[in-house]
């Protein structure tokens, strides 16, 4: 390319020691260098026939008038994650590709902050840092983690000061990394902090263009660092810290920690961050999980580790080793073999740099407006699609949008199909040259989603099902709590008021006391200790009794009221009421009443297991998708028809837990390769939450 600065200068150097060399210049127009424009020089030194090269970057982090975080003078919200160097093969070794396949992967789901915790990483990690556009925080490798007397003892501060001066060395000339970060978790209480006092002076005297973190010191007023910090709070007392007067910002070093089913409330966080200037953004704990691939052992019965062959990724206690954290180390946003996991499509979605309004349907015209949410990427060349869901066919429209500056809009409007009201509207927008044509063709917009730089769904206003009209004979056999209930190709049999069979086309398809479960259990995630402890000796140990049961045929249509009440603990019995109404076809419907109850003790979950074939492995559904969510992180879903497998809705957490959820389903429909199959459908607006697996969740 291009020289746009050059000098020279000639020195002598006695053997042994050093000798400074200063050469200065201004470069006109600069390319300053952001995440979103990783802009770089070529820096070149020779000295005699020695030759060193590297890239360099320019541009200025500064605190503005509102203690936000400025980058080159414009306001930046930190997108993070958290990461480590591991590999479920090559361990801490973790080669270059790898790195760069992490780095891409942030990059493509929208994350413009890395924090190295909790040392210096590989050293490739930063030159890609510069090129691809990551915002570094960069962590010394110092941390005390429960010995904190040496947060304030003496013999210990060049220790603190040295690895901190140590990291400044190796990585100062780094454009993509904007805070040192002194270390991780040394201390926090009365202590004085005199040693990371230290080490920040040290850095202060050595660099003065970079802000300086440690989460030790909190909101405290200090000079000691130029931002407050701290760890996985709750999001009303984050509202409090935005808007609690002190005078320097606040970064979320660690939050949303994403073990197992994780991510809950991460929109609200977000929103925050938006909401309050000196909330500058925080990093997920973590990016990958740290499983090791393994093998059993057959003499032992524990697990070795086995590169490139094992079947399973164990953590600690797999390999008999005492003590250790269980799978503690398994929070990635991703699994350690880097694939991706229904909570990367939640944090993708969340950290999208557009937003969406719905401006107004009228006449047939849905309108809405797209923001650039860009802090300094100017959005070019790209294409919105607007998809009417919900449906066999999806419908659509594309617009080109105009060049958008960071915190300009635009406004487009599509004419809706013929007779469709209330429409589910779901609207993608692909970068120029990247939009998958094929997949739109298809109506694939699960897969369509993954290129789509971001998008929004805009849900209409659900119809309510209705039951179909009775024709048909139904014939009663046996009468009270037992009886059974028979059509032209199907029976319906209760005992003891609970249903034991149903059978259809004469394939059984539900069978047994426990065919239909009340259940306010499942399976434990990593996040539920408050019901592992609470629940240890009753989960999933329920039993129902029928107190009544009273039946009658009415203009050709069964109908029960079944009483029923189950002993969750001791002084502690839920109560509800099912109604049942059985029509000649088959068609069955349940209307459960369950009355309040002790408000202090929580349900991990309320409503009715299914124990259906196993051929039943085709799903198809009306509801929240494509991936898993829940009532707190379903950001990422849409309302539409899906289309998958019991095998294909399984989250592959590497400790056995609760996975699939699948929000507002109107209708779930689960059969065999020949179409045979068992349809659930909802009767109201909210529908129905489901999961379907090929295991129990108890014995």
């Amino acid at each position: 390319g291009k020289t746009v600065l050059s000098g020279s200068q000639d020195v002598s150097v006695k053997p042994g020691e050093e000798a400074p060399i200063e050469i200065s210049g201004r470069i006109p127009s600069v390319a300053a260098w952001t995440a979103e424009t990783p802009e770089l020089y070529r820096f070149e030194a020779t000295l005699g026939d020695d030759k060193v090269a590297t890239d360099v970057g320019f541009r200025t982090i500064e605190v503005g008038p509102q203690y936000q975080l400025l980058v080159n003078g414009r306001e930046v919200i930190l997108k993070g994650v958290n990461r480590h160097d591991t590999h479920p093969d090559y361990g801490r070794a973790v080669p270059k590709e790898i790195v760069e396949l992490d780095l891409r992967m942030m990059k493509a789901n929208n994350v413009n902050t890395v924090r190295t915790s909790h040392y210096p990483n590989a050293p490739q990690l930063y030159d890609i840092c510069n090129k691809l556009g990551l915002y570094v925080v960069a962590e010394a490798n110092l941390e005390c983690h429960g010995y904190t007397n040496l947060l304030d003892d003496p013999a210990w501060e060049r220790t603190f000061v040295e690895r901190n001066v140590n990291a400044f060395h190796r990585l100062k000339n780094t454009p993509a990394i904007i805070f040192w970060s002194l270390g991780n978790e040394n201390g926090w209480g009365k202590l004085k902090r005199k040693n990371l006092i230290a080490a920040s002076k040290a850095i202060r005297a050595l660099d003065g263009t970079r802000l300086i973190h440690a989460c030790e010191f909190g909101d405290m007023d200090t000079d000691a660092v130029d931002m407050g910090s701290v760890m996985y709070p709750h999001c009303d007392a984050l509202d409090k810290t935005g808007s609690n007067g002190k005078k320097k910002p606040f970064f979320v070093c660690e939050y949303a920690h994403a073990m197992g089913p994780a991510l809950g409330n991460f929109q609200e966080y977000m929103d925050l961050f938006e909401k309050h200037p000196r909330l500058i953004g925080g990093c997920v704990w973590e990016w990958v999980s740290h499983g090791i691939r393994a093998k059993y052992d057959e003499k032992t019965g524990f697990a070795k580790a086995a590169p490139f062959t094992g079947h399973f990724f164990a953590y600690g206690g797999m390999f008999g080793d005492e003590p250790n954290s269980g799978n503690f180390c398994d929070d990635g946003i991703i699994y350690a073999d880097r694939r991706e996991s229904a909570k990367l499509r939640e944090l993708k979605k969340v950290y999208q740099y557009l937003r969406f309004k719905k401006i107004s349907e009228e006449n047939g015209v849905f309108r809405f407006s797209v923001l650039n949410k860009y802090f300094h990427k100017t959005l070019s060349g790209a294409t919105a699609y607007a998809f009417v869901t919900g449906s066999e066919d999806k419908p659509s429209a594309s617009f080109p949008i105009p060049d958008l500056k960071p915190g300009e809009s635009a406004e487009f409007d599509f004419r809706l199909p013929e007779g469709v009201a209330n429409p589910n509207v779901l609207v993608m927008v692909f970068d120029a040259g990247r939009v998958p044509e094929d997949l739109i063709a298809k109506g694939d917009l699960a897969n369509a989603e993954r290129k789509a730089i971001a998008f929004e769904f805009f849900p209409g206003e659900r119809a309510v099902a209705a039951l179909p009209e009775a024709k048909g004979a139904l014939e009663i056999i046996g009468s009270g709590m037992d009886c059974s209930v028979k059509g032209a190709n199907f029976s319906l049999a209760f005992r003891n008021g609970l249903p034991v069979s149903y059978v259809y086309d004469g394939r059984t398809i539900l069978a047994g006391e426990r065919a239909l479960e009340f259940a306010i259990h499942r399976a434990l995630g990593d996040n539920d200790k408050w019901i592992r402890d609470r629940d240890r000796n009753r989960v999933g140990q329920l039993k129902v009794a029928c107190k009544s049961f009273d039946s009658k045929m009415e203009n050709g249509v069964f109908s029960a009221k079944g009483d029923y009440e189950t002993e969750v603990k001791k002084n502690l019995k839920i109560k509800w009421t099912t109604e049942w109404t059985v029509l000649p076809d088959g068609t069955v419907r349940m209307r459960n009443t369950i009355p309040a109850f002790d408000p202090n003790y929580e349900l991990p979950r309320l409503g009715f297991v299914f124990r259906l074939p196993a051929d039943f492995r085709n799903v198809e559904y009306f509801g929240y998708g494509p991936h898993e969510n829940y009532c707190d992180r379903k950001t990422s879903a849409w309302f539409d028809l899906f289309r998958t497998t019991v095998e294909d809705m399984i989250e592959p957490n590497t400790r056995a837990q609760f996975y699939g959820n699948r929000m507002g389903t109107a209708s779930v429909e689960l059969f065999n390769d020949n179409g045979f199959g068992f349809r659930v459908e909802s009767l109201s607006k909210d529908g129905f939450e489901f999961s379907a697996s090929p295991w129990t969740e108890f014995a």
